[in-house]
């Protein structure tokens, strides 16, 4: 009774490279749908950094747009964790890594902006001397400067 072992040890040998193979297209795919993931978490960013922005421009109300700030920046530090856990898959897609460190620095970028904005906002008022003001004389209605509510609100109708 004779084996084909050589015969039964090729055949496994094919196997174990089809299987490998299968492997390494399956890791690519992970990679490649990993690397799509971070652009659309930096189009979110991107997204979140111009409505802050608008916002900031529109002359938004100090008190929630601190609250919305620290939200923020909560999410872009979640956001700069995930950048890091996915830089271990990406590393395998042509041009993954460089990607993602734009992401990063854009993330962190932002982050920075946020953190400055959140300083500033929490920042204590200086005092101010009351000595230091100008001392309106006069009755009142008659102080130098003075213009009342009717006349400011009249002045547009």
């Amino acid at each position: 009774m004779a084996t084909l072992l050589p015969d039964e040890v090729s055949e496994s040998v094919n196997r174990l490279n089809r299987m490998l193979r299968k492997k390494a297209e399956e890791a690519r795919a992970r990679a490649d749908a990993e690397l799509q993931g971070s652009k659309a978490l930096a189009g979110r960013i991107q997204e979140l950094r111009q409505v802050t922005e608008e916002n900031i421009a529109s002359g938004f109300e100090g008190r929630g747009l601190l609250f919305a700030l620290r939200e923020t920046r909560e999410a872009l530090r979640m956001s700069i964790a995930a950048y890091g856990e996915s830089r271990v898959l990406v590393v395998s897609v042509e041009g993954g890594p460089e990607t993602l460190v734009g992401y990063v620095q854009e993330a962190e970028s932002f982050l920075a902006r946020v953190d400055s904005l959140i300083a500033w906002l929490e920042a204590v008022p200086p005092k101010i001397d009351p000595g230091s003001l100008p001392h309106a004389e006069g009755p009142a209605g008659e102080a130098e400067g003075f213009a009342s509510l009717e006349d400011l609100t009249a002045g547009g109708s």
